[in-house]
């Protein structure tokens, strides 16, 4: 039975697998959080990471050391502007009266894996819990495509 697993995470990339895991993790948050919430958890990425990319005390701030160390020091400042941002900004939501289909969930879903690729490329790399490969180093590295990634997110809201 392991042998037919190994054969089978082996012919998938490690990256599907990673990306495929943390895509039902997501689906099952949004599943139990309503579209009103999530929403706000989305739009609240934008002005945290621009405050995180403002804020001159990140170096300064480093509590831990070692690679694991630095990621969770990233991660604890930009949730920190995360946190207080989606509390501001889930006052101006108000609950949408329809239900969330199948479909909408998916696409909120999604929405939300590429915020999080983008955090692992912008604010904080993700090295520590998975090393992704150059082929999806070369979507996300660069800058013009960030800003495209960014907006991918926005697009699908649009839509759900």
């Amino acid at each position: 039975m392991s042998s037919l697993i190994s054969k089978i995470t082996g012919a998938l990339s490690s990256d599907l697998v990673f990306l495929a895991t943390l895509f039902v993790l997501i689906y099952i948050c949004v599943i139990y959080f309503s579209r009103t919430r999530i929403i706000s958890l989305i739009i609240s990425f934008y002005p945290a990471s621009l405050l995180y990319k403002l804020f001159p005390y990140t170096d300064k701030l480093l509590l831990m050391e070692g690679n694991i160390g630095i990621f969770l020091n990233k991660l604890i400042i930009f949730l920190v502007f995360y946190i207080i941002t989606n509390i501001a900004l889930s006052r101006f939501f108000h609950s949408y009266t329809d239900y969330s289909t199948t479909p909408r969930k998916l696409g909120l879903s999604l929405a939300i894996l590429v915020l999080i690729l983008l955090f692992s490329y912008t604010i904080a790399n993700f090295d520590v819990l998975h090393n992704f490969s150059d082929k999806i180093d070369a979507l996300f590295a660069v800058g013009d495509r960030v800003f495209w990634w960014a907006i991918v997110p926005l697009v699908i809201m649009l839509f759900v």
